[in-house]
């Protein structure tokens, strides 16, 4: 089967192998959602301005990496071939290092959202091939948040427990050193967070929130557009109404978050700030659950019998003018 043959219908928001999927009445959508981007948001300020403080780069919000990169390439090439003034030989080594690690910062955000769209597709496609055999899939194509929430809250630990293992196995005189070395777990969390990124945002086939809760910049545009509609008089639809409050709690969370995690910071009793990943691989762990259990998909909810139908087609392929049939001539008019 051709990767064209399958499109994203997605009857049900669980796995088959779990019975309960909580299906929230109409009026209770919005709260859902609102729920679980809320959620979403705050954690991406408290992870950012922890790895901030700790590692100098951002695991959730890429657009800081970007501008430290282009500060890094400025000092890198600017100031050495347009002022000739060269970097001190230890100087360059720093800057190249922390050139590097941001961009793998960046890039292991990247390989997050793309192995994330590849889980979705795959599923689709799995389901795609179980229906046409005539079977149920044991997973809905559009259940990937549950299925991805282990590996990502067993990735976010692991990036909290490598710096803490590191430095066991170092010296009390290197143990700035271990720590230094440590940073390179933000790649692990850049990884996990670029999935979580990736399936709330817009682009994901699957979305449900369709909505980026990892930066505030388009939610304040959002919200600059509502209020000129508002202050001219023209009334806003419910969506609207609820898409504006959706952009205010995210925006809020966002800052909450980031108060809590420099709060963390500083109250931590341990140097290498071990544990503060803890709860937040907990708390992804119950969100994306949630996300697939109470959040409407974007067909809808749909009844079980539907998860016997099959997908639709991503394409109906033309008829060939060579192989068509010809019309049956008429016997009446026949000349």
């Amino acid at each position: 089967m051709s990767r064209a043959t399958y499109s994203f219908r997605f009857y049900s928001s669980e796995p088959l192998r779990r019975p309960l999927v909580l299906r929230p009445p109409v009026h209770f959508m919005a709260l859902t959602k609102l729920l679980v981007s809320t959620l979403l948001a705050f954690i991406a300020g408290y992870v950012d301005v922890i790895c901030v403080i700790r590692f100098k780069a951002f695991p959730a919000t890429q657009t800081g990496n970007v501008v430290y990169i282009g500060f890094s390439l400025h000092h890198l090439w600017y100031g050495h071939m347009h002022r000739n003034v060269p970097l001190a030989p230890g100087e360059e080594a720093v800057e190249i290092e922390a050139l590097i690690y941001r961009v793998m910062v960046v890039f292991c955000s990247f390989l997050g959202a793309y192995a994330y769209c590849a889980l979705e597709h795959w599923q689709a496609r799995r389901a795609q091939r179980s229906y046409d055999c005539g079977n149920l899939c044991s997973t809905s194509p559009q259940a990937t948040a549950s299925t991805a929430a282990p590996l990502i809250a067993f990735i976010i630990l692991l990036s909290d427990a490598i710096p803490w293992m590191y430095g066991l196995l170092c010296t009390r005189e290197n143990y700035e050193e271990a720590l230094e070395a440590g940073k390179w777990s933000v790649c692990l969390l850049a990884f996990a967070f670029g999935a979580v990124h990736y399936l709330c945002g817009p682009t994901s086939d699957g979305s449900r929130l369709k909505a980026v809760t990892f930066a505030a910049t388009g939610h304040l545009h959002k919200l600059a557009k509502l209020s000129w509609r508002c202050s001219t008089g023209l009334s806003l639809k419910p969506s609207e109404r609820d898409g504006a409050l959706q952009s205010i709690f995210i925006v809020l969370a966002m800052t909450c978050g980031a108060l809590v995690g420099g709060v963390a910071i500083h109250l931590s009793p341990f140097d290498d700030d071990r544990g503060l990943m803890i709860p937040v691989s907990l708390i992804v762990l119950l969100v994306l659950e949630l996300h697939d259990r109470v959040v409407e998909p974007p067909g809808g909810w749909q009844p079980p019998e539907k998860l016997s139908e099959p997908l639709l087609p991503a394409q109906t392929a033309a008829p060939n003018p060579e192989t068509a049939a010809a019309p049956t001539p008429d016997p009446i008019n026949k000349v």
